[in-house]
């Protein structure tokens, strides 16, 4: 996928892992993983790459802000899998987005719909706020990609 310019990536659990299993976390309901934002932020895409495996049940995850460290937090996107069918690895479970987070504000990933197993690292794609960005939508030029579309 094209990235431009002054457009960064966000994972959860942070990279640099030791291993690339470490790199994952359980599908398990709860916070996955907070994003603070030291500048504006507008958010493109956001995602989960399945490390392990999902049971047969419906992978259901939210992506929700705040303005402010302890404030509340609102859903800004609900990213949910194909019902009742495992997910393989190595697949990507994405939902094209448009949020802004502003300076000091945090972007929180939570699993809502936890399939009995599974793993996987969740990222978004990010810029500057009001950056312009090119090619977010594209896919991998000659190869396969294997990619599920949120179904919400």
């Amino acid at each position: 996928m094209a990235i431009d310019a002054g457009t960064f990536i966000w994972t959860a659990p942070p990279s640099g892992a030791a291993t690339e299993a470490a790199s994952v976390t359980t599908v398990s309901a709860g916070d996955k993983g907070f994003l603070l934002a030291a500048q504006p932020i507008d958010v493109y895409e956001v995602g989960a790459m399945i490390g392990v495996v999902t049971a047969a049940t419906t992978f259901v995850f939210t992506v929700a802000t705040n303005t402010a460290f302890g404030g509340g937090y609102t859903t800004q996107a609900t990213v949910t899998g194909p019902a009742s069918a495992a997910i393989a690895a190595g697949t990507t479970l994405k939902k094209f987005v448009k949020i802004r987070i502003p300076k000091g504000g945090f972007m929180r990933f939570s699993v809502t719909g936890a399939p009995a197993s599974g793993s996987a690292q969740y990222y978004a794609i990010c810029s500057v706020a009001g950056a312009p960005v090119i090619g977010l939508t594209g896919g991998v030029a000659g190869g396969t990609v294997n990619e599920i579309l949120s179904t919400t």
